[in-house]
């Protein structure tokens, strides 16, 4: 290899390679927020159904600290986690909102907020 083709191959590198890590970058931050979003769907879920059975699944915890509890087994951070208070319908259904801020990796893209809303239907008696 010559040394001017040398030359224009490292130019070449230098003008591609940001795009690329830029690409790499986006594509885990897609990954890691669509990994959050299931796992608060999980959460929230699995809130509304201790809420619902009056504590007796999540071993008599809140619902909140019942929904951190999962947050923290999940690998999220659960600074960045709002439960808001269930509604209940008593005897009938419990509905459970939890928000959580998703901050990627990248500093070229915005934080996330990611919103589920779980709701638990009580069996008839």
């Amino acid at each position: 290899m010559k040394k001017k083709q040398k030359g224009q191959a490292i130019l070449e590198m230098a003008l591609i390679l940001p795009v690329f890590v830029l690409v790499a970058l986006g594509m885990a931050d897609v990954v890691w927020a669509l990994e959050r979003t299931a796992n608060l769907e999980y959460i929230v879920n699995e809130s509304a159904r201790c809420e619902a059975l009056n504590g007796i699944p999540c071993t008599m915890q809140s619902y909140h600290d019942y929904a951190l509890s999962l947050a923290r087994n999940l690998r999220m951070n659960d600074h960045n986690l709002t439960i808001l208070t269930p509604t209940c319908v008593e005897g009938v259904s419990c509905t459970v909102t939890g928000t959580y801020l998703f901050q990627p990796i990248g500093v070229y893209f915005p934080h996330i907020t990611i919103q589920r809303t779980g709701t638990a239907v009580l069996p008839p008696l």
